[in-house]
């Protein structure tokens, strides 16, 4: 789970109390989906993303999200990481360490398309070592489907290969 299971029983029962005592629910989110780069090696037909050019100068900095991880740290707020392809962020596993490091969950959504397969592996065994807590992978259908509608042959296989890393 991606909220221990004590703190998602905590919260169920905090939020009406601090409703019925204050007017108002719980002022941060539970959780931020942060969006760490719109880089992306996919052009999927669906994406919201299309303009995936972005420079990695144009992105917030390892320094700026910690800023943004230390504002959540006192909510206990989870952390999505997304793009784009979060993979392609060469400071990620540094990311989710500075989530962990102030205690909060780290979940990750990617393609897990990136890179050849060794480099894949040891990107997704340094982002477990990192403590990541939940990773998403997208899968948009059977092979053939999938590879079609993100632009990349072979991106459903590679795919597959980062779920069995994960796991």
């Amino acid at each position: 789970a991606f909220f221990p299971f004590p703190r998602t029983l905590l919260d169920i029962a905090r939020m009406p109390l601090e409703y019925a005592s204050a007017g108002v629910a719980r002022p941060f989110p539970l959780v931020l989906d942060l969006t760490i780069t719109n880089r992306c090696n996919l052009r999927c037909d669906f994406c919201y993303n299309q303009d995936n050019h972005t420079s990695q100068g144009e992105e917030l900095s390892a320094a700026e999200l910690q800023g943004l991880f230390d504002e959540a740290a006192p909510w206990r707020a989870g952390l999505f990481l997304s793009g784009g392809e979060p993979l392609l962020r060469v400071d990620l596993e540094g990311i989710v360490r500075d989530g962990k490091a102030r205690r909060l969950p780290v979940g990750l959504v990617t393609s897990g398309a990136p890179g050849g397969s060794r480099a894949r592996d040891e990107r997704i065994a340094g982002l477990v070592d990192a403590g990541l807590d939940v990773a998403v992978v997208s899968i948009h259908g059977s092979e053939e489907v999938h590879d079609r509608v993100v632009g990349k042959a072979g991106a459903f296989a590679s795919s597959l290969r980062s779920l069995e890393a994960l796991s």
